[in-house]
């Protein structure tokens, strides 16, 4: 046990592991800090701080006594709650994959409901070159822009052009394609 030896709002506890290439810290800092714990590792360490568990193992990151932040022993990533990015400079989720595009590579998102998948957004078989928006669910597409639906695609294979039931187009397959605007007796057919 290491005790600070200080008082008032500026004591702080220390631990220290010096080599030649610098300093590893462990610091429980002042209330004037922000009171807060931190591990820190000189500039010098210029392949930076690692943690590490033997083995299989995951590691965890916790707060107020639960599991918030977890990589498994394979390295899948599990965030709990919701995950933020933030950059003023051009925030980016990147989803990389290591193979070649239209030979080997399949980067998507996957979306689940507990252990069901229930889409996928992303380039999904690995010798393609489409890019798809899979619900795997019995529902629609939707397609929004300035707090408004523009479009959809409900499970039937229909396309629904336009915001409400007065205004819309709708194009269903057949042996063409039939496009009817909703408030008009007016049909487009196309063959």
């Amino acid at each position: 046990i290491l005790s600070n030896q200080y008082t008032g709002s500026s004591a702080y506890s220390l631990f220290s592991v010096a080599s030649d290439a610098g300093d590893f810290s462990m610091e429980a800092d002042s209330v004037a800090a922000g009171a807060l714990a931190q591990l820190r590792t000189d500039s010098t360490f210029t392949a930076g701080l690692r943690l590490s568990a033997a083995g299989n193992t995951p590691l965890d990151l916790y707060t107020n006594g639960t599991s918030r932040f977890t990589i498994s022993g394979a390295g899948a990533i599990n965030a709990k709650s919701q995950m933020t990015i933030t950059d003023s400079a051009g925030p980016m989720l990147i989803v990389k994959d290591g193979g070649t595009a239209g030979v080997n590579a399949d980067p998507h998102l996957s979306f689940y409901s507990d252990a069901t998948e229930v889409g996928r957004v992303g380039f999904l078989t690995a010798a393609g070159l489409s890019m798809s928006f899979l619900n795997t669910q019995a529902g629609s597409l939707l397609f929004n822009t300035n707090g408004k639906l523009v479009a959809s695609a409900d499970s039937a294979g229909s396309w629904i052009i336009g915001e409400n039931n007065s205004t819309q187009a709708h194009a269903s397959q057949g042996n063409g394609l039939s496009v009817t605007r909703a408030t008009a007796t007016d049909v487009f057919d196309l063959y």
